[in-house]
């Protein structure tokens, strides 16, 4: 099976993507109707990102497809959602057994993450373990 970096890098550059858990539940990351973060997506829009490619340094943002001008963002207070800026830069990393997880470029060491109970789990909480880990699907 091809993985990693180079198939991430060629596959996602401006795709449509959903990031999907690794909890039972399979639940996707979206952006809710008050503009905050959980994991209990389906495979519609609220769910859905474009991958804001940045050749430069290989950081990525990642746009809500039915609120584009919403990405999702990881502040002081934790995972929600920005308006494209610096908090909503994130670097890609690549795990052996498929999936990505994101860290934040302004907060270092602080990820993207869902709780078990699909509650967005608290940045500083996540590492790079199974709640911060997820299959990246493709949409047409």
């Amino acid at each position: 099976a091809e993985y990693g970096k180079q198939w991430y890098q060629r596959r996602v550059r401006g795709a449509r993507v959903q990031l999907q858990s690794l909890h039972e539940h399979e639940g996707t990351v979206r952006v809710n109707g008050d503009d905050e973060v959980d994991g209990c997506g389906g495979g519609g829009s609220w769910a859905t990102y474009t991958v804001i490619y940045n050749e430069q340094d290989g950081t990525v943002k990642l746009q809500n497809e039915n609120k584009p001008e919403r990405f999702l963002a990881i502040k002081k207070h934790g995972l929600t959602t920005g308006a494209g800026g610096r908090y909503c830069s994130f670097r890609p990393n690549y795990h052996k057994d498929g999936t990505v997880s994101f860290m934040s470029t302004n907060f270092h060491g602080r990820h993207i993450g869902i709780n078990d109970d699909q509650s967005a789990r608290d940045p500083k909480n996540s590492g790079t373990g199974r709640n911060a880990r997820f299959n990246i699907i493709l949409k047409d």
